[in-house]
């Protein structure tokens, strides 16, 4: 059975800048950037935000709902996009 997040301050995340990385994202899809995105993040083992948005293209046909089952192969092209959202998360 899957776990709830925790709150981001239980864990001494800051939630203002979560807030900020999640409005950021928003926009991003509100402007066409990107059709769907995901944002998963823990702290000592324990996730504090488990948020999906958007939509993505399958195999079968686009527009399918991004969630917690769309495995994405972008291998290290995914170095950068982290290092920018921890960035801005500080």
């Amino acid at each position: 059975m899957k776990k709830s997040p925790c709150k981001p301050e239980a864990l001494g995340v800051d939630s203002v800048a979560l807030q900020r990385v999640t409005a950021f994202i928003e926009a991003e899809l509100a402007a066409c950037t990107f059709p769907g995105a995901a944002l998963v993040a823990t702290r000592h083992g324990r996730t504090f935000i488990e948020r999906y948005w958007g939509t993505y293209c399958g195999l079968e046909r686009p527009g399918l709902p991004y969630d917690g089952s769309v495995v994405n192969m972008l291998f290290s092209f995914s170095k950068g996009i982290s290092a920018t959202v921890i960035v801005m998360a500080r």
